[in-house]
């Protein structure tokens, strides 16, 4: 089914809650296609479509929207064509795993992450980033790739941009590349096919070499509680009220057909 139009299409809430959402096409948000609230538990993306979705209420998150101690999961998603200044198609504030999506011809920063994440097995190809990258990841948290493709972006600093510091080996940092990533003609600035250290002021090659077996396991789990009690009762039951009818047909094509399955 399809939730086209303005506004949210999901609203996800109730601490310790456990939402999966599968095969749904999100298409022309204006606020945030699927929105998670602070200690809103799980929430489980697969094979969902994001076409089409801006942000003209702020600048954070068009797509989804995760705030504070939450755990997001998307898997076999596509992102395309939508707009943001951070995190056109996720922002993130919690912990978050992506793996096996595309993201494709979105405008500025695609992937936004200030919580501890696992990015892998995953595609851009054709986005428009601004300053903070394609993705972006703040210092204090891990952020850690493998075997992604970066095919075609325009990124001003890099295509990928950290706040932290840069480490190979350890898992304890603000970033970890764990290698087996595809990188071609990207462009934009001195670093556009690498990562920019904010802090170091430098440039850092992406690894394309065979992902290290240290990366086999590397999940986050939703075992590691909030350090902050939740606000609300873990007894309340989770909601995933779509704010609009799922049955209204979509008003605009997509350059791309939304029925193709994530590759």
């Amino acid at each position: 089914c399809s939730i086209t139009g303005p506004g949210k299409h999901f609203h996800i809430s109730g601490a310790q809650s456990k939402v999966t959402v599968s095969g749904i096409k999100f298409i022309e948000a204006t606020e945030t296609a699927v929105y998670m609230e602070s200690y809103a538990g799980e929430a489980t993306l697969c094979y969902c479509f994001f076409i089409g979705n801006e942000q003209t209420n702020g600048s954070q998150g068009a797509s989804i929207f995760a705030r504070q101690y939450t755990f997001l999961y998307v898997h076999f998603c596509i992102f395309m064509e939508n707009e943001a200044k951070k995190g056109s198609a996720i922002f993130s504030v919690g912990l978050a795993e992506i793996s096996y999506s595309e993201f494709i011809e979105n405008e500025g920063n695609v992937a936004f992450i200030r919580g501890d994440s696992v990015i892998s097995y995953s595609t851009f190809s054709g986005n428009t980033a601004n300053e903070i990258g394609v993705i972006f990841g703040q210092k204090g948290f891990s952020l850690s790739l493998a075997g992604n493709t970066f095919t075609k972006n325009i990124a001003q600093d890099g295509l990928i941009v950290i706040a932290g510091s840069h480490d190979q080996t350890t898992n304890e940092v603000a970033f970890v590349d764990y290698g087996g990533n595809e990188v071609l003609l990207n462009a934009g600035g001195d670093c556009d096919e690498g990562i920019y250290d904010r802090s170091d002021k430098k440039c850092i090659e992406l690894l394309t070499e065979t992902i290290s077996p240290d990366f086999l396991g590397t999940t986050l789990s939703p075992t590691s509680s909030p350090t902050t009690p939740p606000t609300q009762s873990p007894s309340k039951a989770p909601t995933a009220s779509p704010t609009q009818s799922p049955s209204k047909a979509p008003t605009a094509s997509p350059t791309q057909s939304p029925s193709k399955a994530p590759t």
